[in-house]
């Protein structure tokens, strides 16, 4: 919207802050958030920044930007990406199991129910959405790492081997013949790391189980 070019939106959000000018350099503040974070502002940047919180709900009542979840907004033309959008929301969970592996290309098909794992003590509005995995503090960050999203998002998951260990452990919560295949794969994968798996196992005390479901030794 240019700000030389005072249109409708200009001329009644004026009208209701009486001609309050500090809404043209907000709301410029807001949208630079925007453009910054690829469309995606969050109340706890907005409170950052020094704005008002009533300057998104303006924004959103004319249509300027859009509500995708409690405390979450992305502009008009920003198509969302759920991954980051509850990576975002829920900043302690980490992308785990089957979806971990599907946002690494590893499989093809997306999870009906995304999965994600964090510690313990834990817990959220929103969280029984979601197929939730809740581990011991200390194994939070075995296999820890960020990538980058087929949108260019970036987000929290665990690496190849960790989730192979993760669909191993719990496969009594998936299709265990599924679970076999991705297995396989993992085996017949070039990129495969076995020593790197047998580590986290072991880290993760499930080394026995690990090396008898993959056939190993």
């Amino acid at each position: 919207m240019d700000t030389n070019n005072e249109n409708t939106y200009f001329v009644s959000v004026k009208k209701k802050l009486k001609k309050n000018s500090r809404l043209f350099s907000n709301r410029e503040k807001i949208f630079y958030l925007l453009n910054r974070n690829k469309g995606y502002i969050t109340t706890k940047e907005i409170s950052h920044n020094k704005i008002a919180r009533d300057y998104l709900r303006w924004l959103v009542d004319y249509g300027e930007i859009k509500n995708v979840e409690r405390g979450i907004y992305v502009g008009r033309k920003t198509k969302e990406d759920i991954y980051y959008t509850y990576a975002l929301r829920f900043p302690k969970i980490i992308y785990s199991h089957l979806t971990s592996l599907y946002l690494q290309e590893f499989i093809t098909k997306e999870p009906e129910k995304i999965q994600m794992t964090c510690v313990n003590n834990v817990y959220a509005d929103g969280f029984s959405k979601f197929d939730m995995f809740y581990i011991k503090k200390e194994w939070y960050n075995i296999g820890l790492k960020e990538i980058e999203d087929k949108n260019g998002y970036t987000i929290k998951v665990y690496d190849i081997e960790r989730s192979i260990i993760d669909i191993i452990r719990s496969y009594k919560r998936f299709d265990a013949k599924y679970v076999k295949r991705i297995v396989n794969k993992y085996l017949s994968s070039e990129s495969k790391n076995i020593d790197l798996l047998l580590t986290y196992a072991q880290q993760l005390n499930i080394y026995n189980d690990i090396v008898k479901f993959m056939n190993l030794k």
